[in-house]
């Protein structure tokens, strides 16, 4: 999705009108889910100390949980 969302929507906007705004945007939000610079928690087991960091994930309309 990341490497061809550029093409999609210059081929869309090429072919009629392009894709709704909102439809930009989801795809938008859609790549930044689950990217840890945009946000996450740092998770840490009590027994051994172990951290781990969690990407929030969005949950957005349509977009699967990942």
């Amino acid at each position: 999705m990341r490497d061809h969302l550029a093409t999609l929507l210059t081929e869309a906007s090429e072919v009629r009108r392009g894709l709704p705004r909102y439809v930009e945007r989801d795809f938008a939000h859609y790549l930044e889910c689950g990217v840890l610079a945009h946000a996450f928690a740092r998770v840490r087991c009590k027994s051994c100390k172990d951290e781990l960091l969690v990407a929030f994930s969005c949950n957005g309309r349509g977009m699967p949980l990942l």
